[in-house]
């Protein structure tokens, strides 16, 4: 009896032992299964978590050592199965290769990688590929679109020069362009807008020489010439080299994309080169031209010219610090750096646009240098006097400047002389262009005939169109010129008298 009582408790406390393990073994499968979803085929074998990870590590170990490529699947397995012996370096390898094969950043956020997530090795992973805005990328896209904004209303106002105005504008509104491709660079966003790959690329080869050409504008009145082609030829290189990849697909834009931080290639190299020398070559010219402008004739004019040093001082520092780029020396801090030296370029143009309007058409007219530019004119000293003379002989007794018709080639034929004479004449002994010299003359002739109006019977334009002007506008921003009022202002002025 007592042998059938020990037979039967033994009986028993196996088949309790053998339920009690059984029903463990499936419920710790399913919810591990359910944590940690990685599709994976152990999972239907039914084996333990962490036997599961040690064989994928076991199994890549061998597949690396057979030289066989893994897919991504593959990586995405091996990734968490390091993650979860906390190997954040094997992890975050195998992560990368997966987020550049399939573009797929939301496998960051997978819980397993919790084990790592402090890692100095995920941490550099997720600033990689995170999107990511702090106060200097809100800061910058700010100006960024602010120079755009400032682009538009340059050219609304049409203050001064119009050539002038479109080159410094095109240069701003280019730049402007620039800082905002990089925001999107900077704060990754651009995986989120692929078609915008290489789209600042080409116009810095446009927009450098614009500022140049701006320069010679200003300082010598320049006019462009045929032969002025050949300085957009190397964007027009650059361009022909980006058109292929600006027609690829968004999904292979994306491959370039995640995959940019891999060896660059040949001709890419060459642009990059090419920007440098590009952009130390006309920081050059333009250097010269500033100190043309600021040389001892010109000293009392410097202050006028201070935004032309502070351009041609940033271009410099901005060709060094992209040369020192290309070492991949602090790469990212210098990148800010870029940057910010193209957005205090984008500022100090919007300031003196909104806050001193007529500031680049000041330096248009104060910056002419006279005796520079008539140097080797063949005109002698005692000829531009007697020039001078017939000169104040048309336009006091003759009142040539009456004919609303006037221009520099009738006034030179009733000179008797050449054109080129008498803008060297105007120039030399009156410091003022022949259409100012024109339009003082009328002034002159229109503030007469108001002062003789006693009781006010003629009308402001009737006088406008008798002295020589030929519509109103004209009228008006010649008069204020020379008496810092307008006509009704002063006849208001006259009246109080």
């Amino acid at each position: 009896m007592n042998s059938k009582k020990i037979i039967f408790i033994f009986f028993v406390l196996v088949f309790c032992g053998l339920h009690k393990i059984k029903p463990n073994q499936k419920i710790n499968i399913k919810s591990t299964a359910k944590k940690n979803s990685t599709d994976s085929l152990f999972y239907k074998n039914h084996l333990q978590t962490e036997d599961l990870y040690h064989s994928v590590v076991e199994w890549e170990k061998r597949f690396l050592k057979d030289e066989i490529n893994l897919t991504s699947e593959d990586y995405k397995r091996v990734a968490l199965s390091y993650a979860y012996f906390n190997n954040a370096e094997k992890s975050s390898k195998y992560v990368e290769k997966y987020i550049k094969n399939t573009h797929k950043i939301s496998i960051l956020d997978h819980e397993l990688f919790l084990n790592i997530t402090d890692t100095k090795e995920f941490k550099l992973l997720k600033e990689r590929y995170r999107l990511e805005i702090n106060g200097w990328i809100l800061f910058f896209l700010s100006i960024g679109f602010i120079g755009v904004f400032s682009f538009v209303m340059i050219n609304i106002m049409k203050n001064g020069d119009l050539i002038s105005n479109l080159l410094v504008s095109f240069f701003l509104l280019f730049l402007s362009l620039y800082i905002i491709h990089s925001c999107l660079s900077l704060s990754k966003y651009d995986f989120n807008i692929p078609h915008s790959l290489f789209f600042s690329k080409p116009i810095f080869f446009l927009c450098i020489p614009l500022i140049y050409f701006y320069f010679r504008r200003v300082a010598e009145e320049y006019t462009f010439k045929k032969t002025d082609i050949f300085h957009i030829v190397p964007f027009l290189l650059v361009l022909v080299y980006f058109i292929p990849m600006y027609s690829l697909s968004s999904e292979e834009k994306l491959h370039i994309l995640f995959n940019s931080g891999e060896a660059i290639d040949t001709p890419l190299k060459i642009i990059i080169y090419l920007k440098i020398i590009f952009l130390f070559f006309y920081s050059f010219l333009s250097y010269k031209i500033y100190r043309k402008l600021s040389s001892k004739n010109n000293k009392s004019k410097r202050k006028e010219v201070l935004w032309q040093r502070i351009t041609v001082f940033f271009l410099f520092l901005y060709g060094f610090l992209y040369a020192i780029t290309i070492g991949n020396i602090l790469k990212l801090k210098i990148f800010y750096s870029h940057i910010f030296l193209t957005s205090m370029i984008v500022v100090l143009i919007v300031y003196l646009t909104y806050v001193k309007p007529n500031f680049f058409q000041k330096i248009s007219l104060s910056i002419h240098d006279c005796s520079s530019k008539y140097k080797k004119s063949g005109l002698t000293e005692s000829f531009s006097l007697e020039l001078k003379e017939r000169l104040l002989g048309v336009f006091q007794y003759e009142k040539i400047y009456m004919d609303s018709g006037l221009n520099l080639s009738m006034l030179a034929e009733k000179i008797g002389t050449t054109r080129h004479n008498i803008s060297q004449v105007i120039n030399e002994h009156f410091g003022m262009s022949f259409f100012r010299f024109v339009n003082k003359y009328r002034i002159d002739e229109t503030i007469l005939i108001l002062n003789k109006d006693l009781h006010r019977n003629l009308n402001i334009i009737d006088i406008a169109y008798d002295v020589g002007f030929n519509n109103k506008v004209t009228f008006n921003k010649a008069f204020k010129a020379e008496l810092k009022m307008t006509p009704s202002q002063y006849i208001k002025k006259i009246k109080q008298k």
